[in-house]
């Protein structure tokens, strides 16, 4: 079927399950071993500066090689992309104060996310659904951030334009993005994180209702893979933004330091988007399981009159089959074999039965 209602999201979840297990059963925990597919040449550092008058943007090499931006006393996003690396990564920790635990949870690409908050900082594991770049496809990839005294760290398997309306408030210096401290950030990151699934979910919904309108058209315009396909991809985006809720939540109830009382209203306000996301994403899954048994139903009910027609064909034929087999026997003594008329009288009653039975099964709207 040469239509939109493949998105892609089955492949890039396939994808990102097609890896060599580093990690071996039995190994201590927080030892770092990286659990993905490289989706990225090397891995890149930006730190990005701002403040209510200043905003600055560049990429260093490593950490090691940037001491003018370790210690600044302005808030600073350090956004990571590319998890490969494990040096690079090892380095981030042992800079940042990021424990073996998290940095573990960072390199396993595949892991459920997950919220986690102590007095000095916040680690939050989140799945990302972004629609590509030309429309019609998602992708999936993990971000991991972390969140400490001054410092914001953000963790990508791959580039992404999620990040790009932060990018441009913070260059413009519009809102309330610059003058707020790094908690309002990670809620502006975890915000165009639900806004981008639900764009996602928009673009699934679409994909179903145009498969609604196929098949009330014509049934055999969507085969039963397409359907299956469309619905698995509903039932894993439900996967990945149920505990979105439960982590957006968690940071509202922390007693965290970094978390200031006057970012609730806009958590509350996340929280329910996220709420709204995961009861859309239901409804949806039982539109699409209702459009599967409407399917089913009319291929039923089609094999249904099919088999009625064949029924009633094969009941007008018996009676005939019946008389022909009777006059079809090789006895000697059967009068009616010497009657001149036989045979023109016996074609009579071959189609005056049929006749009558292919009147009667019409009035009843058989045939």
């Amino acid at each position: 079927m040469n239509l939109s209602t493949r998105t892609g999201l089955l492949d890039s979840i396939r994808s990102r399950r097609r890896f060599d297990r580093q990690r071996k059963p039995g190994d201590a925990p927080g030892a770092l071993v990286f659990e993905g597919i490289q989706l990225v040449d090397e891995t890149r550092i930006e730190v990005l500066d701002y403040g209510p008058d200043h905003f600055t943007r560049k990429s260093v090499d490593g950490l090691k090689t940037c001491p003018d931006y370790l210690d600044l006393p302005n808030p600073t996003w350090w956004h990571i992309t590319g998890l490969h690396d494990i040096d690079m990564i090892s380095e981030a920790g042992e800079r940042f104060g990021i424990p073996e635990l998290f940095l573990e949870d960072i390199l396993n690409t595949g892991g459920r996310p997950k919220y986690e908050a102590h007095e000095d900082d916040v680690f939050i594991r989140i799945k990302v659904l972004e629609e590509k770049e030309g429309g019609g496809e998602l992708d999936l990839q993990q971000l991991s951030i972390y969140l400490t005294e001054g410092s914001l760290i953000t963790f990508c398997e791959t580039d992404t334009r999620v990040f790009d309306p932060i990018y441009r408030r913070l260059k413009n210096g519009k809102g309330r993005l610059r003058n707020r401290g790094l908690d309002y950030l990670l809620w502006a990151l975890l915000d165009t994180v639900i806004d981008h699934a639900l764009a996602s979910l928009h673009l699934l919904e679409q994909n179903l209702i145009e498969v609604d309108e196929l098949i009330q058209d014509d049934h055999s315009a969507v085969s039963a893979a397409d359907l299956y396909a469309l619905k698995h991809e509903i039932v894993s985006m439900q996967h990945f933004v149920r505990p979105n809720r439960e982590i957006i939540h968690a940071l509202r109830q922390s007693s965290s330091d970094l978390v200031s009382d006057d970012l609730i209203p806009f958590l509350d306000d996340l929280r329910d988007h996220s709420m709204s996301l995961f009861d859309e994403c239901a409804a949806l899954r039982e539109y699409a399981a209702g459009i599967r048994e409407y399917l089913l139903a009319e291929l039923n009910q089609r094999m249904n009159n099919v088999m009625k027609v064949l029924t009633c064909i094969s009941t007008i034929f018996l009676p005939l089959t019946f008389l022909a087999g009777v006059y079809g026997m090789n006895f000697d003594h059967m009068p009616e074999l010497a009657w001149s008329w036989a045979y023109p009288a016996l074609w009579m009653v071959f189609l005056g039965v049929g006749g009558f039975l292919v009147v009667l099964f019409r009035r009843k709207r058989w045939l």
